[in-house]
């Protein structure tokens, strides 16, 4: 068991307490004025995030304009027969011709976008940025804001293509509270970059550490970070400023996945009022290394 102490104005602060698998961190919780441990354990196993999926365009067909459920292979459906102001698309994850996109629909990331477009009927078609993404068990049921390009109306018994999918802005990722061991795949380019958001739930002062490696296949990633205020915004991304960790000027020291790279960074929790105006704010030195 190691330690890590402090004396100050002769007060002892235990900056903290670590054994070979948990180590322990004192947290000041400025709300109720009260100072507790926070334990940090490293699973044995990453997780994986992909980001930046392609999408199939064998298509699926419409089993309903008015947000039924896409129950049965080969069906879509959407909250609005107008392209325009379509919020919901839920789709099966298996498309027309018995083709399996259960990896690809569930792999859809928030705050990436996808086009739909109908041959036939109205001609409907629209750009859609994701919000969020609920998995139904036989279809995925995706909250959108309608974004550009939309046209026509949709129809039941039509036929539509969803097509590939960009994060061309960033993919959000919500950390848990303590330790996050990352395995990040990003299937775009290496310019889609990936931001981490707050744990849901986790009071101001608490500390966050996210260990992340890229995995053998994916392109570069480049790391971001949710400052506090702002709010999610009409086009369904967060409206938090964004420091990127890796460009120059006044920003945050370079950190860039590429082959084999892993970044260990520690963060604390930093908001007032209502937890969506919630922030991290990097509490350490962010250390990258070739692994």
């Amino acid at each position: 068991m190691a330690r890590n102490n402090t004396i100050i104005d002769g007060d002892l602060f235990l900056n903290s307490v670590s054994s070979s698998s948990t180590s322990y961190t004192l947290v000041w919780n400025p709300t109720t004025d009260l100072v507790t441990y926070q334990s940090y354990a490293r699973s044995a196993s990453a997780t994986n995030v992909v980001y930046d999926v392609d999408i199939s365009t064998v298509g699926w067909t419409f089993s309903s304009v008015t947000n039924g459920n896409p129950t049965s292979a080969g069906q879509i459906s959407v909250d609005s027969s107008t392209a325009t102001a379509v919020s919901t698309v839920k789709v099966n994850k298996t498309a027309n011709a018995s083709s399996n996109q259960t990896t690809q629909l569930e792999n859809l990331a928030v705050s990436s976008s996808f086009t739909l477009t109908q041959g036939g009927g109205g001609a409907g078609t629209g750009l859609y940025r994701i919000v969020t993404s609920t998995d139904n068990t036989s279809y995925m049921t995706f909250a959108v804001t309608y974004i550009s390009a939309g046209s026509g109306t949709y129809t039941v018994g039509q036929v539509v293509t969803m097509d590939t999918t960009t994060s061309d802005t960033y993919y959000e990722h919500i950390l848990s509270n303590g330790y996050n061991y990352l395995n990040i795949q990003n299937n775009g380019d290496g310019s889609d970059a990936i931001r981490f958001k707050v744990p849901n739930n986790a009071p101001t002062g608490d500390r966050v550490i996210v260990e992340a490696a890229i995995s053998a296949s994916s392109q570069n990633v480049p790391l971001n970070f949710q400052l506090r205020s702002g709010s999610v915004s009409t086009t369904g991304q967060v409206n938090n400023k964004v420091i990127l960790i890796g460009a120059s000027g006044s920003q945050v020291n370079a950190v860039l996945l590429d082959t084999n790279d892993v970044a260990v960074l520690e963060f604390t929790v930093w908001g007032t009022g209502s937890s969506v105006n919630y922030g991290l704010a990097p509490s350490v030195a962010i250390q990258a290394f070739n692994n």
